[in-house]
C-alpha cells in the first residue's frame, strides 16, 4: 500500500517539485498551498501518513509560520505521523519530527524512506 505524504507550502513550484520527485519514487502525495485550509481539512479526517510543511505560510486571517501549524495540527492529534519541516531555512520547530533545508530535499527522500521502512507494520 502506497504511503501517502501531506505537501503544505505557499509556493507552488515547491509543492510541485517535491510532489513529483515523491510520486516518482511511489508515494502518493496531497498539495495544499495555504496553512488555514490544510488544519481545516487534518480537523475533518484528512488521512495522510506524513507531513512536509514548510515555516513561512500565510494562513487567511494571520500571518503563519509553520510553528503556529504544527502546534494547530498537534502531535496529540496525529501522534504516530512524522512533521517534516522543509523550507528554505534549516530551522526547527517544537513539535517537528525533523528538519530539512529545501536544497536538501534528496536528504528528505532519503529519511522518508527509512522511517516507513524502520516504522512497518508487523
Amino acid at each position: 500500500m502506497k504511503k501517502t505524504i501531506l505537501i503544505v507550502d505557499n509556493e507552488e513550484y515547491w509543492i510541485e517539485e517535491i510532489s513529483n520527485k515523491l510520486k516518482k519514487i511511489g508515494y502518493e502525495t496531497i498539495e495544499i498551498n495555504n496553512a488555514d485550509l490544510a488544519v481545516s481539512k487534518i480537523n475533518k479526517g484528512l488521512e495522510y501518513d506524513a507531513m512536509i510543511l514548510d515555516t513561512n505560510m500565510y494562513g487567511k486571517d494571520v500571518n503563519e509560520k509553520g510553528s503556529d501549524l504544527v502546534a494547530r495540527v498537534s502531535l496529540k492529534k496525529n501522534p504516530k505521523k512524522p512533521i517534516i519541516i522543509f523550507s528554505a531555512w534549516k530551522t526547527y520547530i517544537e513539535g517537528a519530527t525533523t528538519f530539512f533545508a529545501k536544497l536538501e530535499s534528496e536528504s528528505l527522500f532519503y529519511y522518508l524512506n527509512q522511517y516507513f521502512k524502520e516504522n512497518q507494520k508487523p
